[in-house]
C-alpha cells in the first residue's frame, strides 16, 4: 500500500480511495493532502497501529471514513476536527482502551459511529453529535456509565444504542430518558447485578420500553433472571432495595442461551 500511497499526489480528482490491505503500520505525513475531493476512505484491516494528528486535515468533502480492523491504541487529539462533513466512522476491532475528551466534538454531522471489538473501559461525552442515528459500543471492557453528566443527553436522534457484552452491573439513574427517538436498544451479556439498588432505574426503563429491547434480554448476572419485568402497581414510596428485593423474588427465568451481536 506504501508505493500506492507515495502515487495519491496526481490523483488530485479523485473521490472514493479503497487500497489493498496490507502490512502498513503508520501513514506517511502529507499522504492525503492532495485529495481534497475525497468522500470515502476506507483504510479498513491493515495494521496501523498510530495516525498522526493531522493526517486527514485537507479532506474537508470526506463522508465516510473506516479505520476499522487495524491495531490502534489511541486516538490522537484532534484526529476528526477538520472532518466535519463526516456522517460515518468505523473504528471498530482496534485495540483502544480510552478516548481523548472532545476527540468526537467537531463531527456535529455524525450519523453512524462504530467503535465496537475494542478495549474501551471509558467513554467522552457525546453532547456535540446531535445528529448521531447509531451508537455502536458492544464488545467492549466498559463496566460503568459516569452519573449526573448525561452522557447521552444530547443524543436525541439516537435510534439504534449496541451496549451488550461489556461489563456494566447497573446504569446511572436517567442515562436514557433523553433518548426520545430511541427504537432499538442492545442490552445482553452483561453482568447485571439485581442485588444492587443501582439497577432498580434499568428495571422500570426496560419496563416501559419493551419494545426497544433487541435480541436476548438483559437479564441478572447470578439469578438467571429476565431484568424487565417489574410489577406495574409498585408504589413510588417503596425503597429501592425493597424493589431489588421484589425483582429477584419474582422474575421469570430465561432459558434462551446468551449470544454477542459480532461483526467479522
Amino acid at each position: 500500500m506504501m508505493c500506492i500511497l507515495k502515487c495519491l499526489t496526481k490523483l488530485t480528482q479523485l473521490t472514493n480511495l479503497y487500497p489493498p490491505r496490507n502490512e502498513s503500520q503508520s501513514l506517511p505525513e502529507g499522504v492525503f493532502d492532495k485529495l481534497t475531493r475525497l468522500t470515502h476512505l476506507d483504510l479498513e484491516s491493515n495494521k496501523l497501529q498510530s495516525i498522526l494528528s493531522g493526517v486527514f486535515d485537507k479532506l474537508t468533502q470526506l463522508i465516510q471514513l473506516e479505520l476499522d480492523g487495524n491495531q490502534l491504541k489511541f486516538l490522537p487529539i484532534g484526529i476528526f476536527d477538520k472532518l466535519t462533513k463526516l456522517i460515518h466512522l468505523e473504528v471498530e476491532r482496534n485495540q483502544l482502551q480510552s478516548l481523548s475528551t472532545g476527540v468526537f466534538d467537531k463531527l456535529t454531522q455524525l450519523k453512524e459511529l462504530h467503535m465496537y471489538n475494542n478495549q474501551l473501559q471509558s467513554l467522552p461525552m457525546f453532547d456535540k453529535l446531535t445528529q448521531l442515528k447509531e451508537l455502536h459500543l458492544y464488545n467492549n471492557q466498559l463496566q460503568s456509565l459516569p452519573s449526573g453528566v448525561g452522557v447521552f443527553d444530547k443524543l436525541t436522534s439516537l435510534t439504534e444504542l449496541g451496549l451488550c457484552c461489556n461489563k456494566f452491573q447497573s446504569l446511572p439513574h436517567g442515562v436514557f430518558d433523553k433518548l426520545t427517538s430511541l427504537t432499538s436498544i442492545y442490552l445482553y451479556t452483561n453482568p447485571w447485578d439485581c442485588t444492587c439498588p443501582g439497577v432498580d432505574y434499568l428495571s422500570r426503563w426496560l419496563h416501559t420500553n419493551s419494545k426497544k429491547e433487541t435480541s436476548t434480554s438483559a437479564k441478572c448476572a447470578k439469578q438467571r433472571m429476565v431484568l424487565h419485568f417489574i410489577f406495574p402497581q409498585v408504589s413510588d414510596f417503596w425503597s429501592a432495595s425493597s424493589i431489588s428485593s421484589l425483582i429477584l423474588t419474582t422474575l421469570a427465568l430465561l432459558t434462551s442461551p446468551d449470544f454477542c451481536l459480532l461483526h467479522s
